[in-house]
């Protein structure tokens, strides 16, 4: 697996945010799992999961993530706090990360590491 560049919003492979997450925690071994009970509408799973992204809001930065497959009625996105944006998009983008890894998985850990302005996933093969 290629490291991911925070400097733009593709890798050298052309994943998303969403699809190098994902990725990350698949060949780390920390999917597939049990669905975590973690108190969030049964739509809000990872085979849900179409777009992370990172916007303005306000003086600072907030993630998302969208969901595909929404129930009539019920809500399209969960994200960080609208009321404590981050002061950088890098920020917000990590804590998207821990989201798409606390829905995933129960566990906001992060399957990567970064080194500067990469992200890189250590994976040890037998």
């Amino acid at each position: 697996m290629a490291a991911f560049s925070l400097s733009s919003n593709l890798n050298a492979d052309g994943l998303t945010n969403l699809e190098f997450i994902l990725q990350a925690l698949n060949v780390t071994g920390r999917l597939p799992c049990n669905r975590p009970a973690i108190g969030v509408p049964a739509h809000f799973s990872i085979e849900n999961m179409e777009n992370l992204y990172v916007e303005r809001h306000g003086g600072g930065w907030v993630a998302n993530i969208q969901f595909q497959d929404v129930p009539k009625g019920q809500p399209d996105c969960i994200g960080t706090p609208d009321a404590a944006p981050f002061d950088d998009q890098q920020q917000a983008l990590m804590a998207g990360m821990a989201l798409v890894c606390q829905l995933a998985t129960g566990s906001p850990e992060l399957p990567f590491l970064k080194v500067g302005q990469n992200l890189i996933v250590p994976v040890y093969r037998a």
